[in-house]
């Protein structure tokens, strides 16, 4: 499971999950919107929630980026495991950019018997194991069982929806340096264009004053660069705010990585904001982008601790 802030990403070794991280508290008692496919009312500990997309047509939807995803940790697994039955057993790995930090509490919250319900249907599953990855990690696995990755540095960009993560591995999987950009991510991209007047100025026409980032993400993943409804977009003009974005948390990381960059040989754009930067990277020397980089976390990880344990067992 990648629980990132945009999205929660599943993958079981066969099937593929991935949920909006978009989600609303239900107060006891109120109604809920009819769930859907990848959109699910789930209750964990107490509290109604939907999750995913459908969670934007309420008035108190919640984006996780603007919070901790940590906090958020059993809601999204709840939300998006796969179950076949009542009654499941299964080992669990997680992806976060602050594994050493967070490890010990995702461990304790989520090892062990875990009840909650999926659409008025209650599950128990038994979750064996935890094990914490850093996020990022299963990019270079996957690229380096694929024999895309040659034997210096790799430098790993993961470009979330609220931080920007950059890791130098090197050929044994040992990272060498690790930066965090807080608040860098995708989410910052969309703040720069609701604070642009040609999206804001025009959209006061129809009562919009503040513009919600949501709502523009939204046009991000969608390739509409529209504003929901209103028909108001940022396609014509949003190029040079995209590039400076780019730019901005490049530099900061080739400053900080400035004595190792001359040993690295592969730089791997990956993570859900990847596709925003694709064109800025086609043809570029050392640029790899994987096949599918907002899941290749996922890929990499499941398949780096399973072919892990198949050798120590």
């Amino acid at each position: 499971v990648d629980a990132g802030n945009a999205a929660i990403k599943i993958f079981d070794g066969r099937a593929h999950g991935l949920i909006q991280a978009l989600y609303v508290p239900i107060p006891d008692g109120a109604p809920a919107l009819q769930p859907v496919k990848n959109s699910p009312v789930v209750e964990v500990d107490g509290q109604r929630y939907h999750l995913g997309h459908q969670a934007r047509y309420y008035d108190t939807c919640q984006v996780a980026a603007t919070g901790d995803k940590t906090d958020l940790a059993r809601l999204f697994v709840a939300g998006g495991l796969p179950v076949k039955s009542k009654d499941n057993r299964c080992d669990l790995v997680l992806c976060h950019h602050s594994h050493d930090l967070t490890r010990d509490r995702l461990i304790s919250d989520l090892a062990g018997p875990f009840s909650f319900s999926r659409n008025g249907k209650r599950y128990t599953v038994d979750i064996r194991s935890v094990e914490i990855l850093d996020e990022g990690f299963g990019s270079w696995a996957m690229c380096r069982g694929q024999g895309f990755l040659g034997n210096g540095l790799t430098l790993v960009l993961d470009l979330g929806c609220g931080n920007v993560l950059a890791r130098l591995i090197d050929s044994y999987g040992v990272t060498v340096r690790s930066l965090t950009l807080d608040k860098d991510g995708v989410l910052r991209l969309a703040y720069l264009i609701g604070q642009n007047s040609k999206l804001s100025k025009p959209l006061r026409a129809h009562g919009i004053t503040h513009p919600k980032a949501a709502a523009i993400l939204e046009g991000l993943r969608d390739g509409s660069h529209t504003y929901e409804s209103t028909g108001i977009g940022w396609s014509d003009w949003w190029c040079p705010v995209r590039n400076q974005w780019f730019k901005g948390f490049l530099s900061a990381v080739t400053a900080e990585f400035q004595r190792q960059m001359g040993k690295v040989d592969r730089v791997l754009p990956t993570g859900g904001g990847t596709y925003l930067i694709t064109d800025l990277v086609a043809g570029k020397a050392r640029f790899i982008v994987p096949d599918v980089p907002h899941r290749a976390n996922v890929i990499g990880d499941r398949e780096w601790v399973h072919n892990k344990r198949q050798i120590t067992m």
